[in-house]
């Protein structure tokens, strides 16, 4: 069982056990409960969307020429760290 489906079943209001011994028994941390993931910022989203598709079109392309192609033929400012993040 994964630990999203564990957290799923944590019951905030139970009558008998509170939240950090429904944690115990699921054997997951109870911080857990409150996180929300951040999804992708707007950004990356379209450079990946770019990357893709020029990638398929040119998959010898490596890191450097990619960030190339991003910051000078279509105007975005990035640097290769974040292309070897997106790829």
């Amino acid at each position: 069982m994964s630990s999203t489906q564990k957290r799923q079943q944590v019951i905030k209001s139970h009558p008998r056990l509170n939240l950090s011994q429904q944690c115990t028994i699921l054997r997951i941390h109870r911080s857990g409960l409150y996180y929300k993931p951040k999804g992708e910022n707007f950004l990356n989203l379209q450079l990946m969307k770019e990357i893709d598709k020029y990638f398929m079109k040119h998959p010898y392309y490596d890191i450097e020429r990619m960030t190339n192609y991003l910051n000078y033929d279509l105007g975005y400012c990035v640097n290769i760290k974040r292309v070897r993040k997106l790829i």
